[in-house]
Formats: structure tokens, C-alpha cells, sequence
């Protein structure tokens, strides 16, 4: 076997081998998403000078993980939650995180903030901006960001 004929071998085995790293972990999230989430107001109805608590539900599909509070040790980025208010709407304290928020692994977990609801007026909208990266144990994709709006009632 000549130099040509080895390289040729070496590359033909390399693309193979990016081919499937690509269509194993990436696509995969193209076709399922490595996590989701929602938005909802509890009461439904927003009354001033009453409490409200706003709820993101994040939903991590296996096989992917996210990153909590943390980063990873090779440099991930944690989970990041920013809130996004109208004028007479005030957070209460910070986002109560799950238990065990270190690795947010498959499945739903649910966050928490208070709000204090001054005055409603029409059109009000809430909004979170969710940055997150999702790993399997194979690779890591690049940070997701999702933006989440509901409007007060």
C-alpha cells in the first residue's frame, strides 16, 4: 500500500467517523429538541396589590442533561434565567431553583419567582430568557436560548 492509498484510507475512515458523530448527537436535537419549556401564572389572574407566582417548567429530554447553578468542570455553561418585567411588577426575592439543581437530568423541573403585582394594565407581558446547554455523554451543544412571554390577565 502506497502513502496515497493509506491517506486516502485514513480520511474515508475520519469522515466516516464525523458523519456519525453529526448524525448521532446534533441532528438528533433537530429532530428532538434536548429540552423545552413553558410559562404559567398562578392565579391565572393578576390582581393589584396581590401576590403571583410565575412558573417556568423546563423539561430536559433524555438522553440530555443541562447544567444547573453550576458550570462543568470542561467549561459549561450553567443554566441562566433572565426576568423581564412590566412597569408595576416586582420580583419577590430570586428564582427559587429545584432540589438537586447541580444537573438538571431528563425529565421536568420546575422554577419559581414571586411576584408583587402593583397595577395591571392591558397588554402587561412578563418575560424570561432561558440560556442553557444541553450535554449527553458523548458531546455538548451550544447554548440554547429560549424566550418565554405570557401576558398578565
Amino acid at each position: 500500500m502506497n502513502d496515497r492509498s493509506s491517506l486516502c484510507g485514513i480520511l474515508a475512515v475520519a469522515g466516516m467517523l464525523f458523519f456519525c458523530l453529526f448524525r448521532c448527537g446534533i441532528a438528533h436535537s433537530a429532530e428532538t429538541p434536548a429540552a423545552s419549556a413553558s410559562l404559567q401564572l398562578i392565579p391565572a389572574t393578576a390582581a393589584a396589590g396581590e401576590p403571583m407566582e410565575l412558573r417556568l417548567v423546563l423539561t430536559v429530554n433524555d438522553p440530555w442533561y443541562v447544567y444547573g447553578h453550576m458550570p462543568g468542570d470542561g467549561g459549561q455553561k450553567p443554566l441562566n434565567l433572565r426576568l423581564k418585567l412590566p412597569a408595576g411588577v416586582k420580583a419577590v426575592d430570586g428564582w427559587q431553583w429545584p432540589e438537586n439543581n447541580a444537573i438538571l437530568n431528563a425529565g421536568q423541573h420546575v422554577f419559581r419567582q414571586k411576584l408583587q403585582i402593583d397595577s395591571v394594565t392591558e397588554g402587561m407581558r412578563v418575560t424570561v430568557r432561558l440560556a442553557y446547554q444541553a450535554c449527553n455523554a458523548q458531546l455538548c451543544l451550544p447554548v440554547e436560548m429560549i424566550e418565554l412571554s405570557t401576558k398578565l390577565r
